[in-house]
């Protein structure tokens, strides 16, 4: 992926956007994507995420809850990357930021506020 959202590509969130401090996440994201922001939970084994994978280029990463010393789930994001995947992720603790940035540049890291400017 060279990193730019075409204007109506859709960009998936995998899990509950439910949970902890998501809903605010998941609201400041849809004032921005508008209807590009698509939510899927129940994403559990790798046939399902084969499936996701393969409708969808664009992925975003959003803590449980708001902070920039959040641990970066690095499970979750190798699945997607080794299906192909681009991610934009929240911003996240520095050293996990700087571990994924040098073996990869299919993640960029950003603030909710700025997500958008990140994809075009």
């Amino acid at each position: 992926a060279n990193g730019a959202l075409p204007s109506l590509e859709p960009i998936l969130f995998l899990g509950s956007g439910e949970l902890f401090d998501r809903p605010g996440q998941i609201s400041a994201l849809r004032e921005q994507l508008g209807e590009r922001l698509h939510v899927r939970e129940g994403v559990w084994n790798s046939t399902v995420l084969d499936e996701v994978a393969a409708n969808y280029s664009f992925f975003c990463n959003i803590h449980k809850h708001v902070g920039s010393r959040n641990a970066l789930e690095f499970f979750r994001l190798s699945d997607l990357l080794s299906r192909g995947a681009f991610i934009v992720s929240i911003v996240s603790h520095h050293d996990d930021m700087a571990a994924v940035s040098q073996v990869n540049g299919s993640v960029v890291f950003t603030t909710i506020q700025n997500f958008t400017r990140v994809l075009n």
